[in-house]
């Protein structure tokens, strides 16, 4: 697949800031691809690249009685936060965003790093995605070398919103999502 590109070859500029708030600032009403484009840390911080949405969550989160959610622009790609600072770290569909991207495989990379940074000895890091294919990208050896994760996939069925119209492919396969669930080594020498 080639940058700024999705399955179906068109190019679509989910990979761009300027796409997302020109999205939420035309129609902001809430979308959420069965999960978002936001990097969250289990400790309620969810950050997003686009200051627009950002702005809407802090809107309509305001008197929800949600203590300690916070809203973060910022990118995934370079989040400034301490090393080994979370537990965890959840990134939905966040992955599917930088894929349509220019520098794609790049900018995967630099969130992996990010993360791995961020994510004290013993931390999960689950990846949600719609393509079951990232493994190519979170290669177990590979990540294992380059950010000490054992990698994992296993398989959701997308839920059904609608019972009269299910989650299914134009051949009536069930739809999946794909959890990848990176696990971060205890120690350089240690088991995970």
């Amino acid at each position: 697949m080639a940058d700024g590109q999705i399955n179906d070859g068109s190019s679509v500029q989910y990979g761009k800031t300027q796409y997302w708030d020109e999205r939420y600032t035309e129609d902001p009403a809430q979308f959420d691809w069965r999960g978002g484009r936001a990097c969250a840390v289990p400790d309620g911080r969810l950050v997003d690249i686009s200051l627009v949405v950002v702005k809407q969550m802090l809107e309509t989160y305001k008197d929800s009685g949600l203590k300690g959610l916070k809203f973060i622009h910022g990118n995934a790609c370079s989040l400034e936060f301490p090393d080994e600072s979370f537990d965890g770290a959840i990134a939905k569909a966040t992955m599917d965003v930088l894929m349509c991207g220019e520098g794609s495989t790049s900018n995967v990379y630099a969130m992996c790093h990010e993360v791995s940074r961020v994510l004290r000895p013993g931390g999960v890091f689950f990846v949600v995605s719609h393509d079951p294919g990232y493994l190519q990208y979170l290669d177990p050896e590979q990540a294992n070398r380059e950010f000490g994760w054992k990698v994992t996939m296993d398989q959701i069925p997308k839920p059904v919103m609608n019972p009269k119209n299910p989650a299914v492919d134009e051949k009536g396969r069930p739809l999946y999502h794909y959890v990848y669930i990176c696990k971060k080594k205890l120690s350089e020498h240690g088991a995970s």
